[in-house]
């Protein structure tokens, strides 16, 4: 029995009422510490080459300092759509940039609608990830080609 029927049959034994599913998510969130693989904001830009505005360049007046973005892709062929969010703060009191990717989509069948989307989620993800950061970034964690 699939995770899917077992939460299907949970539910009817609770009474709860019929389930439905119109979409599937997966969310990865990397929590990347300052004096790992980035020691300043000057660094942000080498992390992540393939990110869409985060060359750091302001202006001659002033340095980065913080940083706060997102992004949204579509997973081709309309399979669902990809969500990046890339944020500079403090968790535990550790400096770190926290970068999510979450994946979602339609569920397009009832049988095993769920564990396509979930495997199509996960795929964009670890790729867009590997996409996104730089072979140094690569190096540093150990991350084969």
């Amino acid at each position: 029995m699939t995770l899917n029927e077992r939460f299907v049959e949970y539910v009817k034994s609770k009474n709860i009422g019929d389930v439905t599913f119109n979409q599937w998510e997966v969310t990865y969130v990397n929590q990347i510490p300052k004096d790992s693989v980035w020691k300043s904001p000057a660094d942000w830009r080498c992390l992540f080459p393939q990110l869409p505005g985060i060359d750091g360049s302001a202006s001659a007046s002033v340095i980065l300092e913080s940083f706060n973005s997102e992004w949204h892709f579509e997973i081709p062929a309309k399979r669902g759509r990809l969500h990046v969010q890339l944020r500079h703060g403090l968790a535990d009191k550790v400096e770190m940039l926290i970068l999510s990717l979450t994946a979602r989509g339609p569920v397009r069948d009832d049988r095993d609608g769920i564990s396509k989307g979930l495997d199509t989620g996960r795929v964009a993800i670890v790729r867009s990830f590997k996409d996104f950061t730089s072979q140094t970034a690569h190096e540093y964690w150990g991350i084969q080609k």
